[in-house]
């Protein structure tokens, strides 16, 4: 920046003769600009731009040379990971959530409905009476489960 400073007065003395000063008028200096400084910060959200002005000052007579006002993006949401906030069942669907880690601004979406697991078959040949009420009890188990299931969920 080439803006001038006021002008001064510069003395010489005789080093023989205190008496005799000479005084004379010193031309105008240019300013010198020192590094930008931040003024009037505010901070950006997680939606909301921020700001600051950019000003700069001489390095000598600290007088403002320019400023600039400046704006920043948001910073857009920190979000988290989706965590389930209600189970989805054969029935209804379910809930999942996840949150801003600056703001702490929470998003949904909708988990779809389980679907019915059809029961599994089981085929095979009987060759012994243990081997008869292995295959029952695995399917009377199977059914129990099924039902305690179903029960749990009304």
């Amino acid at each position: 920046m080439t803006n001038k400073t006021e002008k001064g007065q510069e003395k010489r003395v005789c080093k023989r003769d205190h008496s005799h000063v000479e005084t004379r008028e010193t031309p105008m200096a240019d300013h010198e600009a020192g590094n930008p400084v931040r003024e009037n910060v505010v901070n950006p959200t997680c939606t909301k731009p921020g700001s600051y002005e950019e000003v700069v000052y001489c390095k000598h007579c600290h007088k403002e040379l320019s400023r600039k006002k400046v704006t920043t993006d948001p910073l857009g949401h920190d979000w988290s990971e989706w965590g389930v906030s209600k189970k989805a069942t054969e029935e209804k669907t379910g809930l999942a959530v996840r949150v801003c880690k600056r703001c702490g601004e929470k998003e949904y979406r909708t988990i779809p409905k389980t679907k019915v697991k059809p029961l599994e078959v089981v085929t095979g040949v009987i060759t012994s009476p243990t081997s008869y009420i292995t295959m029952m009890g695995l399917a009377i188990l199977g059914l129990l489960g099924i039902i305690k299931k179903r029960y749990k969920e009304q």
